[in-house]
């Protein structure tokens, strides 16, 4: 069957880990984009060469860069690679971004327009807070009058807490995923203990397919024990987490894909067993946790779920390789139930975001990366990629195969399955008598020595809302970090959102 030459086409991928912890000289994040974006070239094995293939590029495309926060890293890393008349785009967004930035590419590409169009992400975060604490050298960074602004600017900032949220000062994702992951815990029936060993075997299981990725960060055989048990090295962060579960932001890696049209691919010499094709993207949004019907279970990917297989033609028997965004386990339990994956299946090609490393909001390029070097070469094989922003608040769930789809690859948004949801509205404390209930869920955060700092509960106290209170209470925070069951017990917020236990 003959191709329109307008399918989107993944030609080259790669991946950069400049393991500065192991004595690698510290480079700047832009460097690793463009060290990733030659490495892409390189992969394609394009009969023209990979000059050739460089110079083909018309559109550079970058998530953002933390690390040095220049306006426009594409750019950049074009003007690094000597590329000229290059379109640099920055697409703004959460941890969903890399996901959004391939649909639009794929979607231009299949309309005729964008030519080869580079994508790229990437940090240096590890010789960021190495040289912030005074254990490495100070970090270079290039001038961004090389090139000052993008051409285009595409979404924004994503917006992820509540009102009611942010009046007791929960925030940070750190605090809020722990309060899924308790939640997850109470609807498994499972006691704290045992959910905190459950958790070691499901985040072993990420550590061990990062000891055979070359790329990984960290490649250690981490056991289920070593990543459940707090100790020194592997302090509880937010209960029931330790730090061997959360994501690692401090490295420095970068990487790259090269899409291009079929025609494109052809007129180049690319080999047609490099090619990976892009089948369809399934985007979606959630509201706030407060929001949410049920916090153990994600609406958001349940609704994504149903779409990519409807849309597919494909059923989740038929997935081979998978990589879900893995900033913390409640994350991929989330992702996981709502696309119908069993957990006793890898669910990373990396080895997740903790081992493999989580450079921000550009992991997903990475994933993304290694799905099309596991896919490529194997018409038979199908591969899913999910990227997450924010609180399970953002996913773009993609699908790549080596064999051509039989259609045109298309880009969902159930918008009105979505807006269909049921939610809860915000359960605020009164002014003179605060707010009672029983707890629905709970965690409570540590400082780096590991010592409780203060902790967070939700309550419902009816079927339509939600409230949340802050613990700072030093009894109550010693009960809550401990192994008795909590859920039901009652809980008193004061109007300036202080919360202590009753029951």
């Amino acid at each position: 069957m003959r191709l329109d030459p307008h399918t989107p086409v993944v030609i080259g991928a790669a991946v950069v880990s400049n393991r500065t912890n192991a004595g690698a000289p510290v480079r700047e994040p832009i460097d690793l984009l463009a060290e990733a974006a030659r490495l892409a070239a390189d992969d394609a094995e394009a009969a023209a060469g990979t000059s050739v293939v460089l110079e083909a590029v018309e559109v550079a495309r970058s998530a953002p860069v933390l690390t040095n926060r220049h306006a426009d890293p594409a750019g950049l890393a074009a003007s690094v690679l000597g590329l000229a008349g290059v379109r640099s785009e920055l697409w703004l967004g959460g941890g969903e971004v890399c996901g959004t930035m391939l649909a639009g590419t794929a979607m231009g590409i299949g309309a005729g327009v964008g030519g080869v169009t580079l994508l790229v992400a990437g940090e240096a975060w590890y010789s960021k807070v190495a040289a912030r604490r005074g254990r490495g050298p100070a970090l270079p960074r290039f001038d961004d009058e090389a090139s000052p602004t993008p051409e285009r600017v595409v979404g924004g900032l994503i917006d992820f807490v509540d009102p009611a949220e942010e009046a007791v000062g929960l925030t940070d994702p750190v605090e809020l995923y722990p309060l899924l992951e308790q939640a997850l815990r109470i609807a498994s029936g499972r006691t704290p203990a045992e959910h905190r060993a459950w958790l070691g075997e499901l985040w072993a299981g990420l550590a061990q397919v990062a000891v055979s990725n070359p790329w990984a960060w960290d490649r250690t055989p981490h056991s289920p024990d070593e990543i459940a048990t707090p100790s020194p090295t592997n302090r509880l962060v937010g209960s029931p987490y330790t730090k061997l579960m959360v994501s690692n932001e401090q490295v420095d890696q970068g990487a790259a894909l090269l899409l291009c049209s079929v025609a494109e691919a052809e007129r180049l010499g690319v080999p047609r067993d490099r090619w990976v094709f892009p089948w369809l993207t399934v985007e979606g949004s959630a509201p706030t946790m407060t929001a949410r019907a049920d916090l153990a279970r994600s609406s958001l990917a349940d609704v994504v779920g149903r779409t990519l297989w409807a849309a597919s033609g494909l059923d989740v028997d038929d997935v081979g390789p998978v990589d879900l965004y893995s900033c913390f386990p409640s994350a991929v339990q989330q992702q996981a139930a709502g696309y119908g994956l069993s957990l006793d299946r890898p669910l990373t090609v990396t080895g997740g975001m903790r081992f493999a490393g989580g450079p921000w909001n550009g992991y997903p390029m990475h994933g993304m990366a290694r799905m099309v070097h596991e896919v490529r070469g194997d018409p038979g094989a199908v591969g899913l990629c999910s990227a997450n922003g924010g609180v399970v608040t953002k996913l773009a769930a993609t699908v790549f195969s080596a064999r051509p789809p039989d259609h045109a690859f298309s880009h969902h948004r159930p918008d009105e399955a979505l807006a269909a949801v049921p939610r809860r509205r915000a359960a605020r404390p009164d002014a003179v008598d605060g707010l009672e209930g029983v707890i629905e869920t709970w965690t409570v955060m540590h400082d780096r020595a590991g010592a409780a700092t203060h902790g967070f509960v939700a309550v419902v106290p009816d079927d339509e809302h939600r409230g949340w209170g802050r613990v700072e209470d030093a009894d109550d925070l010693a009960v809550m970090d401990g192994d008795e069951e909590l859920v039901g017990r009652g809980v008193r917020i004061a109007p300036d959102g202080r919360a202590r236990l009753t029951g």
